[in-house]
């Protein structure tokens, strides 16, 4: 197995359109001097406008005003669930872009954002347990959960990438193989308790471009992990209302 550090003090930063993803790039001063001075990345007004268009359509269409914003800044659709911090990005224009709430927990206590892009899909879970589980527990549930589904998922034994984040240090990942409609598919699983907010991360995609799609994960993650700590601006614990009928498999053992 080969392992990829992926630090921030020797990479720098470039947007990618898709999950909104910060990649990194490293350029030596040298090239960079002769090189021509690449394009302007920064968004134009109407790269905004559809940007927050989109967003506000994922709210819209979820009904989910009072517990997500939109705060798009960029040309990269984001939401924000107001009591976790949790914030997701969306592929511009994905069919698969979604916000769901989830029964079993009062409305707004177990959310989460999907999306599609580059080939791989990601779903980003905030849940905030009547009692808050341990890392340990909360992922072994996760993965009992999978399993469950996939019983013949498998590890995977190739390349990963990890980050010298420090947001990131505070969780668990699995990589796996497992049966998907192209055959077999890359699969990762990486969950954290932050806050007493339990985040779930599923990243799937294509097995030729595994690496390409944990470092799209673990680039995800990051951000994720580093929101949720700052927390969010309403109260966890809202009234108990109507909750979605989207129906999602959390062990019981986590209720």
């Amino acid at each position: 197995m080969q392992y990829l550090d992926y630090e921030r003090k020797s990479w720098g930063a470039c947007a990618l359109t898709g999950f909104g993803l910060a990649l990194s790039g490293l350029f030596l001063a040298a090239a960079a001097t002769a090189a021509p001075s690449p394009p302007s990345t920064t968004p134009s007004p109407a790269e905004i406008a559809a940007a927050r268009g989109e967003a506000e359509r994922i709210i819209t269409t979820a009904n989910v005003a009072d517990l997500f914003a939109d705060t798009t800044a960029g040309k990269i659709p984001t939401v924000q669930h107001l009591a976790s911090g949790m914030t997701c990005e969306f592929g511009m224009g994905s069919p698969t872009n979604r916000i769901s709430l989830f029964p079993g927990l009062p409305r707004g206590l177990d959310v989460g954002c999907s999306t599609a892009a580059l080939g791989f899909v990601e779903t980003d879970y905030a849940t905030r347990f009547a009692a808050t589980p341990t890392l340990e527990r909360a992922f072994a549930g996760y993965m009992a959960e999978i399993r469950s589904v996939s019983p013949d998922a498998a590890p995977y034994d190739g390349a990963f990438v990890t980050t010298g984040e420090p947001e990131a240090k505070n969780r668990k990942t699995a990589r796996l193989i497992l049966s998907c409609k192209a055959g077999k598919c890359f699969s990762r699983l990486s969950v954290a308790v932050i806050n007493g907010w339990t985040i779930e991360q599923r990243v799937t995609g294509p097995i030729d471009q595994a690496t390409f799609g944990d470092l799209l994960a673990e680039t995800s993650l990051v951000r994720l992990m580093r929101d949720v700590t700052k927390g969010g601006v309403l109260p966890s614990t809202p009234p108990p209302g109507k909750t979605d009928s989207v129906a999602r498999l959390v062990p019981p053992s986590l209720r």
